[in-house]
């Protein structure tokens, strides 16, 4: 799927702005949902504003698929990561 600049840009945002971090205080994680909230919503508007409700719908259901995409690809590289930490400590 080709995305526009605006749609890429609001994809990046909506990633950055992950409530599950788990660095976060519980003041943190509301701040973040709600900027990913407001982010969800610029996206919804912008894709209603170009296209048909039907189209839109589509769409924006197939960009936030790839926030999973890219959640379960961080993971494995954290884990990846973390499992090469731990051999390094081991040794």
């Amino acid at each position: 799927m080709q995305m526009t600049m605006v749609e890429y840009v609001l994809l990046q945002a909506i990633i950055l702005f992950d409530p599950e971090c788990l660095a976060l205080t519980l003041k943190g994680q509301e701040a973040v949902n709600e900027k990913r909230a407001a982010l969800l919503s610029s996206l919804r508007k912008h894709l209603d504003s170009s296209m048909n409700k039907v189209e839109s719908a589509y769409r924006f259901a197939a960009i936030l698929l790839r926030v999973s995409q890219c959640h379960v690809r961080n993971t494995l590289g954290f884990k990846k990561l973390w499992d090469t930490v731990a051999l390094i400590y081991i040794l």
